[in-house]
């Protein structure tokens, strides 16, 4: 039987990105720490500024207000 990966490709960059660009750069003494880390990268620098090549190299919310 094979397995196929149902993981989306975008999703699996996205957290291959989170980890090169956020985790591996610091240590964290806490979980806690370690949550806010990644909770200010995704909604303070990944959704909002970095462009993504599937949006024409937009951001995720310059995208969305593209539809608005």
């Amino acid at each position: 039987m094979v397995k196929h990966d149902t993981t989306p490709l975008c999703l699996s960059q996205a957290f291959i990105d989170l980890k090169k660009e956020e985790t591996d750069r610091r240590t964290y003494s806490s979980f806690e720490e370690l949550n806010l880390s990644i909770f200010q990268y995704i909604h303070g620098f990944y959704n909002s500024f970095r462009p993504h090549s599937h949006n024409n190299e937009l951001s995720p919310n310059q995208a969305e207000m593209t539809l608005l």
